[in-house]
């Protein structure tokens, strides 16, 4: 069994018994953008919290960057459709006015 699958089983453990699909770190960042921007790693798991209720539009406060452009760096198709069809925003903007767009043009961070 590979990290990713044991993750996704640790995953619906924990929603089983109330886990917040909402939750956030102490720095603000959102469990849901944590996963997306590993969205190739993790698209299961992506997935598996969007459908279980993991806001669409999460975005870390302080840097406006949102599930959305987590996905769309990461290059993840079935991730940013899944986001899209549950109500992303494709036009919100991060603190330097670039939209999920730009994201997906510019790809990984290296």
């Amino acid at each position: 069994m590979s990290n990713t699958q044991r993750h996704s089983r640790i995953l619906k453990l924990a929603l089983k018994f109330g886990a917040d699909v909402n939750n956030k770190a102490k720095d603000g960042k959102p469990v849901f953008i944590e996963a997306c921007e590993k969205a190739n790693e993790n698209e299961e798991f992506c997935l598996t919290l969007l459908k279980e209720g993991a806001e669409a539009n999460s975005t870390l406060e302080i840097k406006g960057f949102t599930a959305l452009m987590a996905a769309c760096r990461a290059g993840n198709a079935k991730v940013v459709t899944a986001i899209l069809a549950a109500g992303g925003d494709p036009d919100s903007l991060d603190k330097w006015n670039s939209h999920a767009a730009h994201f997906a043009a510019r790809g990984r961070k290296t």
